[in-house]
């Protein structure tokens, strides 16, 4: 699980710095701002679940 997260948050950074390259074209930055916000929220989603799982594993000791 903390290796998905962590390829996610890099694929996140990679379209971040994406989008600061072409800020000045308004397809491109439509498009990336698109792949941001779903990735944020596949990111969102996996760190919830993390928690949660971390969360039952430290119930059931």
């Amino acid at each position: 699980m903390e290796a998905i997260i962590a390829e996610t948050e890099g694929k996140l950074k990679v379209v971040q710095l994406q989008m600061s390259q072409n800020a000045s074209d308004y397809g491109k930055l439509n498009e990336l701002t698109k792949e941001e916000t779903a990735l944020q929220e596949k990111l969102d989603y996996l760190m919830e679940r993390w928690a949660y799982l971390e969360e039952l594993a430290e119930n059931s000791k």
